[in-house]
């Protein structure tokens, strides 16, 4: 990104899972311990987000996003719910956040993942007087795209 993208750019994002593991590792409160910021914002003194996983807002300069968001893996009508984290346990990502520069137009973007959107939420029908009868749908055309690699980063295995 030629220093466009700055660490204040970016997020460390991860699943609760992740988080609560990382709050109670000693790297983590020897950062506690020294930053008087931090602390604050764990106890709940000082507002923060996420306050309830024991994780500073910021750490070591990056944003910290703990993403609660879940996918459910059952079927529909099935006996048992079975569902995960989008984001996987043990695993970090850094990413450039979607702040990061304005689009213009024949300049490079530097977010991490950029979807590009043709056609968002269409809404067509169909009458079909003889049968009477109206078919609906709805439809999106669009693609992600990779768009600025060097922003983005999966660390695998962060505790082993």
């Amino acid at each position: 990104s030629l220093g466009t993208v700055q660490p204040g750019d970016m997020a460390v994002i991860m699943n609760p899972n992740t988080a609560g593991q990382l709050s109670e590792t000693g790297e983590l409160h020897s950062y506690l311990a020294r930053s008087p910021f931090a602390l604050a914002q764990v106890m709940g003194d000082k507002a923060g987000q996420n306050a309830i996983w024991g994780l500073p807002d910021q750490l070591y300069g990056f944003k910290v996003v703990v993403d609660d968001t879940v996918q459910i893996l059952s079927k529909k009508g099935a006996s048992v719910d079975s569902y995960n984290y989008v984001y996987p346990d043990g695993e970090v990502y850094v990413l450039a956040k979607d702040d990061v520069q304005e689009g213009i137009e024949g300049s490079p973007a530097f977010n991490s993942l950029i979807m590009f959107s043709y056609e968002e939420f269409t809404v067509e029908t169909k009458r079909d007087d003889d049968n009477r009868r109206t078919k609906g749908r709805v439809v999106s055309d669009y693609d992600l795209q990779l768009t600025s690699p060097g922003t983005g980063f999966q660390i695998l295995n962060v505790f082993g």
